[in-house]
């Protein structure tokens, strides 16, 4: 397939060409040696179709819409992807005797997580397969996984191992 015949399908038009941008499904492309040399340094690219219609495609280590050229030519092949339904799991950290933790980092990886407000309480969209990494200085890091949970209350202990030095 040639980048020129995609261009009724796609979101934004360049004058030099076409821009693709999205942040869901991955697609394996075939490509000219001087685009595919772009592509090794960008390290990864996603591809969406939205709406039928719209083919968009962003690198994820630049944050940026690639562009690319119509003398390039690639042929796309999606792989199918399982959307899991993502839900909003709130809560509130706690310490041993009840008092709210401000602060506290409740990761679910590398590039989703949140933090505790002043009464200990955080927001974090997360899927029922999650597991949640909550750590605070001078406390045990906990792991918990989120389940079935719309609503969760984490007490976090003390860590003795400090006391100890």
């Amino acid at each position: 397939m040639v980048v020129s015949s995609l261009e009724g399908y796609t979101l934004f038009k360049g004058i030099t060409g076409v821009y693709f941008y999205s942040f869901e499904s991955i697609i394996t492309l075939s490509l000219s040696l001087f685009y595919l040399t772009k592509l090794i340094f960008m390290k990864i690219v996603r591809f969406k179709t939205v709406g039928g219609k719209s083919l968009v495609m962003i690198s994820l280590l630049l944050m940026a819409p690639m562009h690319i050229y119509s003398s390039d030519t690639f042929t796309i092949q999606e792989k199918t992807r399982v959307h899991q339904q993502t839900v909003q799991l709130t809560g509130v950290v706690l310490d041993i005797q009840g008092f709210p933790l401000v602060g506290v980092n409740i990761m679910e990886n590398a590039t989703n997580g949140t933090i505790t407000d002043i009464d200990g309480k955080f927001s974090i969209k997360v899927t029922p397969q999650s597991v949640l990494h909550v750590s605070y200085i001078g406390y045990v890091t906990q792991t918990v996984k989120v389940g079935n949970k719309k609503n969760i209350s984490i007490v976090m202990e003390e860590d003795s191992n400090l006391n100890n030095s």
